[in-house]
């Protein structure tokens, strides 16, 4: 038969019948999809939550130790009352673990955040003693101390002391080794529980996006069955849904962020998938620069010399120490931050050098 023969009625007809048995499938088909991108949204949001918890847990015990600093070296009682205020009330520290506890499953990831905040407790048992035996060298009246600090009773030993060197131990209990130890142990601690939940949510959004793949598939199939009158619904679904999905691949297995250009639906995982990547992608150079840099001079640290020192395990290799004479004169004479500014010059010298 012509084509000139065949009857616009039927051509329209076969469209019709060719539309409905797609729209039909589709609809089963979409609902699932639709599913899916939902799950992927949901485990997205996840992913920012349990990031922004363990952010939030970090800065609040950055925020403490500041704050317990800037009491024991000065004397002033506001940053007493921000700590205290942030242990009894904002309570970042447990909000963080209630947002982390819901989604881990008591897993691997909530044990690793759960040793941060017992860690994270310890430290802050240390500060609180500090402050206190701080509050009596700056002469606090007994009912303040007992206001502030209930429970917390000094040893025998410090009680005896002369108010200069209790002084001098609180801020040396706030500024060892032994107390950055503890930091590095909490920090560590949060980055462990991190990467567990990001391998964790990764792997649920690389199974719902294999889901969403194979339902694509399925729909690809349906239309390459039905009567060629439908060519014009095919081709369009394979201009924006099919093409899409099969370039996404190749952009996923090279880290890229996929076009967003295509279907509604499409579109909607791709901009969930870029967003994701992006926040990925930035939280890992942030990490990656956090953990081998200082955080006020920007200088190396630790972490990047042990790192250096490994690549260049054949070859020879030293170790500068440079220390700033008299820096606690400093410290004491003009206060703890005009001392970060000597030690932020310092680094700026050794950094021309």
């Amino acid at each position: 038969m012509e084509i000139k023969r065949i009857r616009i009625a039927v051509l329209y007809a076969v469209i019709f019948i060719g539309l409905i048995a797609i729209v039909a499938f589709a609809y089963v088909r979409m609902n699932r999809l639709n599913r899916s991108l939902v799950s992927m949204e949901d485990y997205t949001e996840e992913y920012i939550d349990c990031q922004q918890a363990v952010y939030s847990m970090r800065e609040a015990s950055d925020y403490l130790t500041q704050t317990a600093r800037e009491y024991v070296v000065n004397g002033d009682e506001s940053p007493l009352q921000e700590y205290l205020e942030e242990i009894q009330v904002t309570r970042r520290r447990e909000n963080a673990m209630e947002v982390l506890s819901r989604y881990s499953d008591e897993g691997v990831s909530y044990t690793a955040l759960a040793e941060a905040v017992e860690s994270s407790d310890a430290l802050a048992e240390v500060e609180i003693y500090a402050m206190r035996l701080a509050a009596e060298a700056y002469g606090m009246p007994a009912d303040k101390i007992e206001s502030y600090f209930p429970e917390i009773e000094l040893s025998d030993e410090d009680v005896q002391l002369s108010a200069e060197e209790q002084k001098e131990l609180a801020v040396s209990m706030l500024f060892d080794e032994n107390y950055q130890e503890m930091k590095r142990t909490i920090m560590s601690q949060s980055l462990d529980s991190l990467e567990k939940l990001i391998e964790t949510i990764h792997q649920q959004q690389a199974d719902e996006y294999n889901r969403a793949a194979g339902l694509m598939k399925e729909t690809r199939v349906l239309f390459f069955v039905v009567n060629g009158m439908v060519a014009l619904a095919l081709i369009l679904s394979l201009i924006f849904i099919v093409a899409p999905v099969s370039r996404a691949a190749g952009f996923i297995r090279e880290q890229k962020e996929l076009p967003t250009r295509g279907a509604v639906e499409y579109v909607y995982l791709a901009d969930a998938y870029n967003r994701m990547l992006r926040l990925t992608q930035e939280n890992e150079e942030a990490l990656s620069y956090e953990a081998t840099h200082d955080e006020m001079t920007g200088l190396y640290n630790r972490k990047a010399f042990e790192n250096a020192r490994e690549e260049l395990a054949d070859e020879q290799t030293a170790l500068l120490i440079v220390d700033v004479d008299h820096f606690k004169q400093i410290n004491d004479t003009y206060g703890h931050d005009k001392g970060d500014d000597i030690l932020r010059k310092v680094a700026a010298s050794i950094t021309e050098s």
